[in-house]
């Protein structure tokens, strides 16, 4: 019984709690487990995409319906089994162990205090590996690593397919831009000589090629194709293209004015009822107005012929 309880208190200690930030010396991340940065920015975990065998760790947009990776590290050599697969420190670095538990890839730093060290993600989106009891210094930071950043081949899917260049998609809304701001800029962005945002807008969204676009005082700049070390937290804003049906639409009007006109059908048969009313009280010949529809010189008589 005890054997039993010592192994579950072993096992606890080990593994991370769900939105926690941060892995230390003796904690370590495999299957469903993920760690998300303090403001909930970022989330971290394995990664398969697509229809593919393999998984990554990856980082991605936690606060974005559309899956958005922005950093992966293995991005050379995947893994199969991300329950017997671990992310963990060893040696004062962050590794990560395949099924086989053989070292797949590390920060691959020299440390001499492998027992304080641990991996923290940012909410800039920065992973950094460093002394905890020195947290001003790091030893490591996915920053410095920009060639494992995100739009590998494969890494993002988009949900849905952009109206430029589909010939099927008849009578739809145009491809619309998602703005994300406090970003850097991807790498190989392409100069377009126009004079405002607008114009900058329409020369990405003419071009069936153009993913994103940004316009501020050094003009406007557009890409073609992957975004290639898109990272947070540089003040710049860019705008990304997607599908019009991937953003949320306004409520229609559509019930207001169905209510408007039974409303309106409704006191008009209310009015005829007291006028028949009227009518059949007073035996002789009456001619009283009623209305027969709001805001109009329309008026209705009823008559009644003696007998």
């Amino acid at each position: 019984m005890f054997s039993i309880f010592f192994l579950l208190f072993f096992s606890f200690i080990n593994h991370l709690s769900h939105g926690a930030d941060t892995i230390s010396a003796n904690q370590s991340l495999s299957g469903n487990q993920t760690i998300t940065s303090a403001g909930g920015n970022f989330e971290l975990g394995f990664y398969k995409p697509g229809n593919s065998s393999y998984y990554y760790i990856a980082m991605w947009y936690a606060k974005v319906s559309t899956l958005t990776i922005v950093w992966v590290a293995n991005r050379d050599n995947p893994i199969f089994d991300k329950y017997s697969s671990v992310l963990k420190i060893l040696d004062g670095n962050l590794v990560l162990l395949n099924e086989s538990q053989t070292l797949i890839w590390s920060t691959n730093q020299n440390s001499t205090t492998s027992n304080s060290v641990v991996v923290v993600l940012g909410d800039d989106g920065n992973f950094i590996l460093r002394d905890g009891s020195n947290s001003n210094q790091p030893i490591w930071q996915s920053f410095d690593h920009p060639a494992h950043t995100c739009d590998y081949s494969g890494g993002c899917v988009r949900r849905t397919e952009l109206l430029c260049g589909n010939i099927t998609a008849a009578n739809q809304e145009k491809d619309r831009f998602w703005e994300i701001p406090n970003t850097r800029s991807p790498e190989n962005p392409q100069s377009v000589a126009v004079s405002s945002a607008t114009e900058c807008e329409s020369s990405c969204l003419n071009n069936c090629s153009c993913t994103a676009y940004a316009y501020d005082s050094n003009g406007c700049s557009i890409w073609i194709g992957e975004l290639m070390n898109l990272q947070d937290g540089s003040g710049n804003t860019l705008y990304l293209r997607l599908a019009a049906s991937e953003f949320p639409k306004p409520k229609r009007k559509m019930g207001i004015i169905i209510g408007a006109v039974v409303g309106s059908v409704a006191i008009v048969v209310v009015l005829g009822l007291i006028c028949v009313v009227l009518w059949k009280q007073q035996n002789r010949i009456i001619a009283t107005p009623c209305l027969l529809w709001p805001n109009t010189s329309r008026w209705l008589s009823f008559y009644l012929k003696r007998g």
